[in-house]
């Protein structure tokens, strides 16, 4: 009798556990499906990118195309400096589909970037079991701000920014640590190392992080050499795996900055002067919700190796942050910047919304166990009734968020410029593959990267840090005066020192772009809208 009670219960047991899986099945599909139907609605009839951001991507995929990588994809002869993984992604999808990188950043992001929720809910699996990752996955979708753009807050975006790209690594990375921890075997710690170069290749703000919760998860106060070697076998397949990006800014560049400019850029929220509106609008429910997650880390027991991660995380993001602010009290200082701040503020936020979620289902255990005096309430019945609860309240919110409204807006006035349609599929089709244009700092960032072209000169945050960026201004304007001026030899020096050939003008004033395509030493050779595109005749050797 005894035994048929055995086999009953373990009978009800087992189908309660695979009702549970279809359940999170069905509950993870439909949270993915709720987000991807308004990412999907805000961009799959777009022509072009929103964000500048997105054009300097197109342009490195553009180059990685043409098969120039790991060139600079705007200053011809120079090397590429930023994080590669992204756009080598988009070119790999390109060359598939025959869909260009400028293309597949403005409609075709919807569906790929589920990629990253998936990711989070991954690792929320890892440090708390399936059912907590789902609510860490309903507070990755929708408690995060919607008024400002995916790359300063994170969250569910159809627009591939390299910051919310590399949260699949790092989610992978910190899920591979875990799992290395908690295992005896050595040769495990290669595995998170791996994952930790490609979340480099992605973005160095989310491999720091990453790289600082992998030293504390592998440290073993027993076994120093243990330790040391664990930290080995993160470390040097890292590098090997982060090669690619490595062999420019370490190998030609040598890390030597010589335009901090980039590295300098301050984000409207994280400029000092607005720091008391930084801390104002964090006193939020969902900070508060945060608050009690991090607060129940402690309080509560915890699987092996969850309180590392965290420590070590919100250490390192709040160490950078704070550096970020003293750049700005104290500019003299030799602070280190690898990253702008605002993405140690984006790294906070991610933290916070996956302890707001461990909170949210810390709140739904807490009602099962009040329940059981009746009678037995699984956890996750709860779970999903707060989960429908807080989606009406947050859903209204999360369909208006800015990626889905602003941001559409914004792409559709790219293509609502007379003539910009048209002459960037004219440069992209028309001019050699490695030509240099002179155009204005944003024509050149803009088009030529849409169009794959190269440049002279680039907005100052965006220009290669790597480069001096004061030659290169200088010679633009010189170009420009002496193109109004009708310099020709001035002007075919100074072309001919970067290779300029071609000269893209947009509108302007009348007296300006009348002087410019009167010079008898450049012939226009394209208009549309408010763009002309000049050849360049007859340029001069700079060593003649």
């Amino acid at each position: 009798m005894e035994d048929n009670r055995s086999l009953h219960r373990a009978r009800v047991g087992s189908f309660g556990n695979r009702f549970s899986t279809v359940a999170l099945t069905l509950v993870v599909a439909g949270l993915l499906a709720i987000a991807f139907e308004s990412g999907w609605a805000a961009t799959h009839d777009l022509q072009w990118p929103f964000d500048h951001d997105l054009y300097r991507d197109a342009a490195s995929a553009q180059s990685m195309l043409n098969g120039r990588f790991p060139a600079d994809p705007y200053y011809k002869g120079e090397s590429n400096w930023y994080n590669p993984l992204g756009p080598a992604l988009v070119a790999v999808f390109s060359l598939v589909t025959h869909v260009s990188p400028a293309e597949i950043y403005a409609r075709h992001g919807a569906g790929p970037g589920l990629i990253i929720p998936i990711a989070i809910f991954v690792v929320g699996w890892a440090l708390w079991g399936r059912w907590p990752a789902a609510l860490v996955l309903f507070a990755f979708l929708f408690f995060g701000p919607t008024d400002m753009p995916c790359w300063a807050a994170p969250g569910y975006s159809p627009w591939l920014f390299p910051n919310l790209i590399s949260l699949a690594p790092f989610a992978l990375t910190l899920t591979a640590g875990l799992w290395a921890q908690r295992r005896a075997s050595l040769w495990v710690w290669l595995i998170p190392g791996v994952l930790l170069g490609i979340t480099f290749l992605a973005h160095t703000a989310s491999a720091l992080t990453a790289g600082t919760v992998l030293v504390v998860l592998a440290w073993n106060r027993a076994g120093l050499k243990t330790t040391a070697a664990r930290w080995g076998l993160i470390v040097i397949p890292g590098l090997i795996a982060s090669a690619p990006f490595l062999v420019s800014i370490a190998g030609r560049y040598h890390l030597q900055i010589q335009h901090s400019a980039p590295l300098n850029y301050v984000f409207a929220e994280t400029d000092i002067r607005f720091l008391r509106d930084l801390l104002w609008s964090a006193l939020n429910w969902r900070n508060a919700a945060a608050l009690c997650g991090l607060i129940l880390l402690f309080v509560s027991p915890q699987p092996r190796g969850v309180r590392q991660v965290f420590i070590a995380w919100l250490a390192v993001a709040s160490t950078m942050l704070a550096i970020g602010y003293a750049r700005q009290a104290w500019p003299n200082e030799p602070w280190p910047a690898p990253v702008p701040a605002f993405h140690w503020l984006f790294q906070l936020r991610l933290a916070a919304l996956i302890l707001a979620g461990y909170a949210v289902w810390s709140a739904a255990s807490g009602i099962s166990l009040l329940a059981r005096r009746w009678r037995t309430l699984p956890a996750a019945l709860p779970a999903f009734g707060m989960m429908i609860a807080l989606l009406v309240v947050t859903y209204p919110k999360f369909s208006a968020k800015y990626d889905f409204t602003v941001a559409r807006e914004t792409a559709l006035q790219y293509a609502a410029l007379p003539g910009f349609t048209e002459t960037v599929l004219w440069l992209r089709r028309e001019l050699p593959r490695d030509s240099v244009v002179l155009a204005s700092p944003v024509d050149s960032l803009v088009l030529l990267g849409a169009a794959g072209k190269k440049a002279l000169f680039l907005p100052p945050e965006f220009s290669n840090p790597y480069v001096p960026y004061q030659a290169r201004s200088e010679a633009a304007e010189t170009l420009y005066q002496s193109l109004v001026g009708h310099e020709k030899e001035t002007f075919l020096a100074s072309a001919a020192k970067y290779d300029v050939s071609y000269v893209l003008l947009s509108s302007s004033s009348p007296a300006f772009l009348e002087a410019c395509l009167s010079a008898p030493f450049v012939t226009q050779i394209f208009s549309s809208g408010v763009y002309a595109v000049l050849r360049i005749e007859a340029p001069i050797n700079p060593a003649g």
